[in-house]
């Protein structure tokens, strides 16, 4: 029996296939007839081609605000949010950021504006697909009665250290993730390992280094990173090629980062 106040009651954001697979017996006409008619009468809004969002009773569809993160979780079906992204879900971002971020191996999805907010997709790292590890580290959450997935903290650390332009920059990383209570050293390590790129292992041991007696980081593990470091000295960011080499790591940081300038500003 059709019952849309009882599916968008706990669909908060839905795709078509979402619709079809809780009303199978209708035609698609009459389906597609329905999600017309219902954002007709403002009671969901399209957020974009076969993805929409419940507007709750008594809200104005005009004013409402989508939640960002079940957009992103619904853009693909292996969506998991990451990088800032993940850092804002946990509420450790320092910076409010408009763009949401989203790892898939769905090549085709294109970067959309909805509401105040740009959706953009990371490609799942090859190593991970190689090795059939797309959710390694990777929480299922609870939001707002969806089921969504989230980088856990160990993988958001990796992910932000690699992907600096998606983070907001080492500054921000650096504030960010010092709100973090624990981390599974091992786990990080791991994860860096498997990805197997030598600059990334520099950047995860530089920063582990930085903050080994906050995290309690052990000499053992850090030395299995130093092992797999660079041969040769490579640059913290590709886009700023000054800094200070630190040798144990063989990695040049930007003074702003090994100086913790941001301390003297608060």
């Amino acid at each position: 029996m059709y019952n849309a106040t009882r599916f968008f009651a706990s669909h908060p954001v839905f795709t078509g296939g979402d619709f079809t697979a809780s009303f199978p017996a209708r035609s698609t006409k009459a389906r597609q007839s329905l999600l017309d008619y219902h954002v007709g009468t403002g009671t969901i809004i399209r957020v974009r081609r076969n993805l929409f969002a419940a507007v709750p009773i008594g809200s104005d569809p005009q004013k409402f605000k989508v939640n960002p993160f079940l957009v992103a979780a619904k853009l693909a079906d292996d969506s998991v949010i990451s990088h800032h992204s993940a850092l804002a879900y946990y509420g450790l971002a320092q910076s409010i950021r408009h763009t949401v971020l989203f790892t898939t191996k769905n090549k085709d999805i294109e970067e959309f504006n909805f509401q105040d907010n740009t959706y953009r997709s990371v490609l799942t790292k090859k190593a991970l697909v190689l090795h059939r590890q797309e959710d390694m580290l990777v929480s299922t959450v609870d939001c707002q009665g969806l089921q969504i997935k989230v980088t856990a903290n160990e993988r958001s650390l990796v992910d932000c250290l690699d992907r600096l332009d998606l983070s907001g920059g080492a500054e921000e990383i650096w504030r960010s993730l010092e709100g973090l209570p624990y981390v599974n050293a091992k786990k990080i390590i791991d994860y860096a390992i498997l990805i197997g790129n030598a600059s990334l292992i520099a950047k995860v041991g530089f920063y582990l280094d930085t903050n080994k007696d906050r995290l309690m980081i052990s000499s053992k593990h850090l030395a299995k990173l130093r092992e797999l470091r660079p041969k040769s000295a490579c640059y913290m960011f590709r886009s700023n090629r000054t800094g200070r080499l630190v040798k144990p790591w063989n990695l040049i940081v930007p003074e702003s980062i090994i100086e913790r300038k941001w301390e003297e500003a608060s």
